[in-house]
């Protein structure tokens, strides 16, 4: 490529809701959580002081479980390994283009101003947003998405990437995780919670499925039931079995 045609300048921006990165930082994530509009659908003047009273209440049981994580959040140093990892695949298959990955936090650090600056400050010719929330919801993608269209007044075409809770091999990655992580527990009691964020129907309670012993015969686990029901489980060889391992 010559400098006469220097190729396009592409920014992908990840999106994820973000985390307290320390103690201190929980109360004023809790609060920016319940302040968006998309998770309390009240009026700003009723919205934000029930949302500082949510956090008020909810700071001391929100740090003890991120003292169990070691004092913070790990979304960030994980979103961080993934976008490093798209880096190194987009400048390996776009060698003629200059193309940056940024993230943008929705409730806590970076933020989307913040992230949005640093986009517009590159100049990029194309946008491509990428949620990694992967089924659609509107206090997940639609929160950010839109925060970003308010936000961002920089250069560039933009399109957006959604969603994918069934793409080819997704399922099959989760699963491997899962199975990785089994296998590091040992053979002992294994209790794993999977709470989803959201779901179409709107559950207010997040739904769990426990593991209890090996012994016990799996249930299918790429078929759940229509609604929550209790005393499913999905065995640890299950999950091996349908990650292919």
């Amino acid at each position: 490529m010559t400098e006469a045609n220097p190729g396009r300048r592409v920014a992908v921006v990840l999106f994820n809701l973000g985390g307290p990165d320390d103690q201190a930082a929980v109360k004023p994530f809790l609060f920016n959580l319940f302040n968006d509009p998309a998770i309390i659908g009240l009026p700003g003047l009723l919205r934000t002081p029930l949302a500082r009273l949510i956090s008020s209440r909810r700071e001391a049981t929100a740090q003890a479980n991120y003292r169990l994580m070691g004092g913070g959040s790990p979304l960030l140093p994980e979103t961080r390994a993934q976008a490093e990892a798209l880096q190194a695949v987009l400048s390996d298959r776009l060698a003629g283009d200059q193309a940056r990955v940024f993230i943008a936090m929705r409730y806590w650090n970076p933020m989307t101003a913040e992230t949005a600056a640093q986009v517009a400050a590159f100049a990029p010719d194309e946008i491509v947003l990428l949620p990694l929330y992967p089924q659609y919801s509107t206090t997940t993608t639609q929160s950010s998405l839109k925060l970003w269209n308010e936000t961002y007044a920089g250069p560039g075409v933009s399109r957006a990437v959604c969603c994918y809770p069934q793409a080819d091999g997704w399922i099959a990655a989760q699963a491997r995780g899962v199975a990785e992580a089994l296998d590091q527990a040992g053979t002992g009691l294994c209790a794993s919670c999977f709470r989803p964020t959201a779901s179409p129907r709107r559950w207010s309670a997040a739904r769990a499925i426990l593991i209890r012993n090996r012994s016990r015969r799996p249930s299918p686990p790429w078929s759940p039931p229509s609604r929550p029901s209790a005393g499913r489980s999905t065995t640890p060889s299950a999950i091996r079995a349908a990650s292919g391992r």
